[in-house]
C-alpha cells in the first residue's frame, strides 16, 4: 500500500510539473498574441497615416497645378472662370 501511495505521489508531482510547464507556455502564448495584436493595431494606424499623407500630397499637387494653370492663363492673357 505504501508503495502505491508513493507511486501516486510521484505521478502527482510529475503532473504538477507538466501543469506548470503548460501554464508557462500559455502565458508566453498570451504575451505573444498581445504583442502581435498591438503591432497589428500600430500597422493599421501607420497605413491610415500613410493614406492621409498621400491624400494631402495629391491635394497639394492638384492645388499647385490649378495655381500654375491660372498663372499661365494670366500671363497669356487668357480669361476663364474657375469653379470652386
Amino acid at each position: 500500500m505504501e508503495e502505491e501511495v508513493s507511486g501516486l505521489k510521484g505521478k502527482i508531482k510529475n503532473l504538477d510539473s507538466v501543469v506548470m510547464a503548460r501554464e508557462k507556455e500559455a502565458k508566453m502564448a498570451d504575451a505573444i498574441a498581445e504583442a502581435t495584436k498591438k503591432q497589428s493595431e500600430d500597422l493599421l494606424e501607420y497605413d491610415c497615416l500613410q493614406e492621409d499623407n498621400q491624400n494631402v500630397l495629391i491635394a497639394g499637387r492638384t492645388n499647385e497645378t490649378a495655381s500654375y494653370m491660372l498663372l499661365c492663363a494670366v500671363m497669356l492673357g487668357i480669361q476663364f472662370s474657375v469653379i470652386l
